[in-house]
């Protein structure tokens, strides 16, 4: 990414111009991309998890 940017901002900006291609193009995320975008749909989980471990 640019100078000042994170790779979830790229990554954004990749999304957004997949939406402009032609249908049947497509992309898929690999290596650190895709575990990036796991890890992000499971933060709630994983917060709201160890509030409950803390206040055990």
């Amino acid at each position: 990414p640019a100078p000042g940017l994170s790779s979830g901002d790229a990554m954004a900006a990749v999304e957004e111009i997949v939406k402009q291609l032609p249908k049947g193009v497509g992309y898929s995320w690999t290596g650190l991309s895709y575990e990036e975008r796991l890890s992000g749909s499971q933060a709630p989980a994983l917060y709201a998890l160890s509030l409950l471990v803390v206040f055990l």
